[in-house]
């Protein structure tokens, strides 16, 4: 079976988007390779990544830009160390959608504010450390 890539998600030849979220939001997907015995279980963000850049090097992990799991945009998708990811997680920040349609920005699990875009939100989550 083929697979093929559009707008952040992974599609099969019958064009359905293949995958799941885990509890941690990250997609997990399912590819055959060769005979449909021969199943590889990936996370959607890393199959992504080799499909526009070749093998993902040893030591190098595939980080998201925007700190969402979910997110795997191809544009949302950066090579770094295994110690630059380990350092951008400790940085990590909450965005949440809330009912009314603003975004809450969290920080260990401490308040930052709530914003009228989601893109405003990850702002104030990225400049709380400067």
């Amino acid at each position: 079976m083929k697979y093929y890539y559009k707008d952040g998600h992974v599609y099969n030849e019958l064009h359905k988007q293949i995958g799941s979220k885990d509890r941690l939001g990250y997609v997990k997907i399912a590819i055959s390779e060769g005979s449909r015995d021969k199943v590889k279980g990936w996370l959607a963000h890393r199959w992504i990544w080799t499909q526009f850049n070749g093998n993902i090097p040893k030591g190098y992990d595939v980080d998201h830009i925007d700190f969402n799991p979910s997110n795997n945009n191809i544009n949302n998708l950066q090579l770094v160390t295994r110690t630059q990811h380990r350092d951008r997680r400790k940085q990590k920040g909450t965005i949440i959608k809330r009912p009314s349609g603003n975004w809450q920005s969290m920080r260990n699990n401490k308040h930052i504010g709530v914003f009228a875009t989601k893109c405003r939100a990850i702002m104030a989550c990225n400049l709380i450390y400067i």
